[in-house]
């Protein structure tokens, strides 16, 4: 099903950006419908989200923008330092994504850390945001709120991966034989 997704005749687009990032999105529904953004969880491929386009473009226009970082390939790493993969960078794609494709406001639906991504991008623009919808979405809400053992676990995870490139590169290739290979969208 996901092959089939995949050439189902979505939209593609391929928003550069200052520092050299491409962004990659699909869209599909019809062009003057309002507009659904879904902000996908960070750094993973988009394909997660086809199922919610699927769903919704019989009415609604709606775009699935690919997260910074994992829609091309990136020679260098000190290219992916350059370009930067925080919640602020992420947040000027989709607000440069919106501006590109004239969205006009949209329903911002974030997923998992995409929400924060959501969250942020609808304080700093509100005007360009007409709703917001947070789905699975792993919040810090502080030292004191309970965490789940998802979130103990990612976060675990995450710091792992963070300590250093052969640490991260290490933890991908034990990753990688469980969830497959991780692929990029291809645009053109």
């Amino acid at each position: 099903r996901c092959h089939q997704d995949e050439n189902a005749g979505y939209r593609r687009h391929a928003v550069p950006r200052p520092d050299g990032t491409v962004l990659a999105a699909v869209e599909a529904g019809p062009p003057a419908a309002p507009c659904v953004l879904i902000s996908p969880p960070c750094a993973l491929s988009y394909r997660l989200s086809l199922p919610w386009l699927r769903a919704l473009r019989s009415t609604y226009r709606c775009v699935i923008m690919q997260t910074r970082g994992t829609s091309g390939r990136i020679e260098h790493a000190e290219d992916f330092d350059d370009r930067g993969s925080g919640v602020a960078d992420q947040v000027a794609d989709l607000l440069a994504l919106t501006e590109e494709l004239a969205t006009g406001p949209v329903h911002l639906m974030g997923i998992c850390g995409g929400a924060a991504v959501a969250l942020a991008a609808a304080a700093q623009e509100p005007g360009r945001v007409s709703s917001l919808s947070l789905w699975h979405a792993d919040l810090e809400l502080g030292q004191e709120a309970a965490k789940t053992d998802q979130q103990i676990n990612l976060r675990a995870l995450l710091d792992l991966g963070g300590e250093s490139r052969d640490t991260a590169a290490w933890l991908r290739a034990k990753l990688t034989p469980v969830i497959g290979p991780l692929v990029s969208l291809e645009i053109g």
